[in-house]
């Protein structure tokens, strides 16, 4: 299995901190020490939009599901929510929302809960010392003021897949602080949301060694959070947890630290009892001050100290993203190497060599379908530069049948796909010959044929 490089932005101005993907794939996002946030387009790798405000190292970033918003946090202390689609004439945009407090001296991750209602309005976290702060961002529709934009050109062209030139009005607000860790909060991740009983999953990994899956109950509108409670505690590091990722489909957690081990916990929720639903419906009721009253609870929950898998790292990883179906892992760390786990196997499967000038891979991140990989670095200790890297995977993840249908017993349609594209074929079969020839074939992209 190999993976193709498309290209390499070398940035001379800071490090790379993160990268991210839209959730369609066609567009990724990177913070940088420069303060600026760059927009890519991932067939062309070339630069959309800039994103300009934050006045501190920005630090992470995050879309939302819809890809419209964009969160980032940054070491000026702030919270900011961006709608990229919509740019001055130079590309340059500027952010619609931000925190009216100042969180703390390190917001080190910040990340959109995915699987939450589409219809509701974003809900994400970001950290902040060894505190997790969870925001809501209230979407206005669209206005019908022409002046609320200057320039920018049609989303469609950019990238992004506008709604036009018109301006949304984003409300941000802070509406709970998770408080448990008892050191920095490096990273975190959402789970799944369950429907049913108004119930999200938040994992966070902290430089105290133990990575804590929170339970966060909202109330029946999803405007605001009824209670926070940590589920368990996962003890296996000795030292400071630096990366985590949450892979629903299989219920797992893996978390990378200082110990130079990645661990693949099982996350195991408890059934869901109509007694506990009775309960949330409960704590509707109750005012506090004219207003919800809002509980945290910062106990360990149950302690779990024996991962499912360890993998011995050679090097302190420091970002790691399960593949598309959990069966493997991408590690990145100190040093110039990124690895491919096989969970099953537990092994490397696949190492990826980059220059010798870089000192660590800093961010991974893989589309949704598993078409492309991104990977931010940082230069040499000494060398104040940065590069991001695109490769496509479509060499493992090779041409294959999507749909076949047969007009008579001689023709037969196919539809192909091909990373993001796809194929239509209509193949003929001769009378006095079993094999099938190909009558004809045309190319069409894959959002037509959806």
């Amino acid at each position: 299995q190999t993976m193709e490089l498309c290209g390499t932005y070398s940035h001379p101005n800071g490090h790379v901190n993160c990268v991210r993907f839209s959730r369609d794939g066609t567009v990724m996002a990177t913070a940088c020490d420069d303060k600026v946030i760059r927009i890519w387009s991932t067939e062309t790798l070339c630069l959309i939009r800039y994103l300009v405000g934050h006045q501190g190292e920005v630090r992470a970033l995050d879309f939302s599901s819809d890809s419209s918003l964009i969160a980032s946090c940054a070491w000026d202390r702030s919270v900011r929510v961006w709608e990229p689609e919509h740019s001055d004439e130079s590309g340059v945009c500027e952010c619609v929302s931000k925190s009216r407090h100042r969180i703390g001296t390190l917001s080190s991750d910040i990340k959109f809960a995915h699987d939450f209602p589409s219809d509701s309005d974003p809900l994400f976290a970001s950290t902040a010392d060894n505190r997790i702060y969870i925001w809501r961002a209230s979407i206005n529709p669209y206005t019908s003021d022409s002046s609320a934009i200057v320039g920018g050109g049609s989303g469609e062209q950019n990238g992004f897949h506008g709604r036009g030139r018109r301006r949304r009005s984003v409300h941000m607000w802070h509406t709970k602080t998770v408080t448990g860790h008892r050191d920095l909060v490096s990273c975190i991740a959402f789970g799944r949301y369950d429907h049913s009983c108004r119930k999200l999953t938040l994992v966070s990994g902290s430089y105290d060694s133990h990575v804590r899956v929170w339970e966060i109950i909202l109330d029946i509108d999803l405007d605001h959070v009824i209670s926070v409670e940590a589920l368990r505690t996962f003890k296996g590091h000795t030292s400071h947890v630096y990366c985590l990722d949450v892979c629903s489909q299989r219920n797992l957690i893996a978390s990378g630290g200082e110990d130079k081990k990645v661990y693949i916990w099982k996350n195991i929720s408890p059934p869901h009892s109509q007694q506990q639903q009775q309960d949330n419906d409960r704590k509707l009721n109750r005012k506090m001050t004219g207003r919800m009253q809002q509980q945290s609870r910062s106990t360990a929950g149950v302690v779990v100290k024996q991962p499912q898998r360890t993998l011995q790292q050679e090097i302190r990883p420091s970002t790691l993203s399960f593949v598309p179906g959990g069966n493997a892992i991408v590690v990145g760390g100190v040093g110039n190497i990124i690895s491919i786990w096989s969970l099953s196997e537990g092994r490397v499967v696949m190492n990826t060599n980059l220059p010798k000038d870089v000192f660590q891979i800093s961010s991974i991140a893989l589309t949704e379908d598993g078409e492309y990989m991104g990977a931010a670095d940082w230069g040499r200790a000494n060398d104040l530069f940065g590069h991001l890297r695109l490769w496509q995977t479509s060499a493992v993840a090779v041409m294959r049948v999507v749909s076949m249908a047969f007009s008579n017993p001689h023709i037969v349609s196919l539809i192909m796909q091909y990373g993001s594209y796809y194929y239509y074929y209509s193949l003929l079969s001769p009378s006095s010959s079993d094999h099938l020839t190909t009558g004809s074939g045309e190319e069409r992209e894959g959002e037509i044929l959806r």
